[in-house]
């Protein structure tokens, strides 16, 4: 089976700004689609990055992949944590581009937790290198 990969890249803002720029008057003039790959995720900065990621934030989005949980409360018990603290790591995950909460549309504002798209590994492009997480195993 190939491994499907969530790639993390890094670019001041300057030169994201400068690109998008660019990729905005590409699509203008019909030249292009979309600006942004699915399976890309970009952050300003590594220090970025590492303030929003955690090995409690991993773990959610291995017991997504690998679990499936039916709600954000399913979600928690499957990872043995508090409630509120998961929502709180969902909400910055959903923010971030790595997850959708989807609504169920009940009484009770259910929401399903999945991966914005289909990724069992997770690269972190760095200038000099590459680092892969996988989530196959992590839950």
């Amino acid at each position: 089976m190939k491994s499907k990969a969530l790639k993390i890249r890094f670019e001041p803002w300057e030169g994201f700004k400068e690109r998008t720029r660019k990729e905005l008057r590409e699509i203008v003039a019909r030249k292009k689609r979309s600006v942004q790959p699915d399976d890309v995720l970009l952050f300003a900065s590594v220090a970025v990055y590492q303030k929003l990621m955690s090995e409690q934030k991993y773990m959610i989005l291995a017991a997504i992949n690998n679990l499936k949980p039916t709600s954000v409360y399913h979600l928690a018990k499957l990872v043995d944590r508090d409630f509120a603290n998961v929502k709180k790591d969902c909400d910055t995950l959903v923010g971030a581009g790595f997850i959708e909460l989807e609504d169920v549309g009940d009484k009770r504002n259910t929401k399903i937790p999945k991966l914005k798209f289909e990724y069992d590994t997770i690269e972190i492009h760095l200038p000099t290198m590459i680092y892969s997480h996988s989530l196959g195993n992590a839950a």
